[in-house]
């Protein structure tokens, strides 16, 4: 796959966006004192605005990932166990970490903890990502393959991701159903990259994304001090979308 330096561009972006989540989530999470209204809803803003760069990254690794002809288990797999070394390198130095400072102590029971912690996902939050990476690793193949089929399953599929994990969750306080999808999670940012990567999008697709990306800005400042933008939240994905 030829490199595309837009690609490495956005990474760049998103990492800067993603640094400035942490930064203006800590005082409002973290303060020991108490903070100024006015001061906490524009941090909050700021973070909400910054929430495309986790999605965004998902899409990176749909459009990189279902573009290659060598998207097989045995590629993903190799890829799966590196993160799996991150797990238990990183998540389990914060995993030993957190229960040092928790006991004031170390000893084999505090160790054997650490690494349950790390098994069942209980680490820091930001190691999230990472177990969520994995999981689109191992369903990848089967997703490659379903979308070699044509550009129609590749469109079906990216349409139904969408519908149950955005757009249903966004609006369910006005309208649910009770079919279970079985798909759920960050997958549909990861195929809608690889929809890009495969799909021709036309320049009416485009400024349409565009514009619902700029109305997804404009609802974030009017109501942040009133809900939370998540990364799979309705304007968060719009925005993400337009900035992909």
């Amino acid at each position: 796959m030829e490199r595309k330096y837009s690609i490495d561009i956005l990474r760049i972006m998103s990492a800067i966006a993603v640094i400035i989540i942490h930064v203006v989530s800590a005082p409002v999470a973290n303060s020991t004192v108490e903070i100024d209204v006015s001061l906490k809803m524009n941090l909050n803003l700021i973070h909400s605005l910054m929430n495309w760069s986790v999605p965004v990254f998902f899409m990176i690794t749909g459009y990189c990932l279902l573009n290659k002809k060598e998207c097989t288990y045995e590629y993903c797999f190799s890829h799966v166990l590196k993160y799996v070394c991150v797990l238990f390198t990183v998540g389990l130095f914060y995993a030993l970490l957190e229960e040092i400072y928790i006991y004031r102590t170390i000893n084999i029971s505090v160790f054997v903890q650490s690494v349950l912690n790390v098994i069942q996902g209980n680490v820091w939050d930001h190691m999230w990502f990472v177990y969520a990476i994995i999981g689109i690793y191992l369903v990848m193949p089967i997703i490659h393959q379903f979308m070699q089929q044509g550009n129609k399953n590749i469109f079906i599929l990216t349409v139904l991701l969408f519908f149950f994990n955005i757009l249903l969750p966004t609006l369910e306080k006005w309208i649910s159903i009770g079919v279970v999808f079985p798909f759920s999670g960050y997958l549909f940012y990861v195929c809608f990259g690889g929809a890009v990567a495969k799909l021709k999008i036309n320049k009416k697709l485009s400024y349409l994304i565009y514009l619902t990306g700029l109305l997804s800005i404009v609802w974030i400042i009017v109501d942040a001090d009133r809900q939370n933008f998540g990364y799979k939240h309705l304007a968060v994905c719009l925005m993400a979308m337009s900035i992909f």
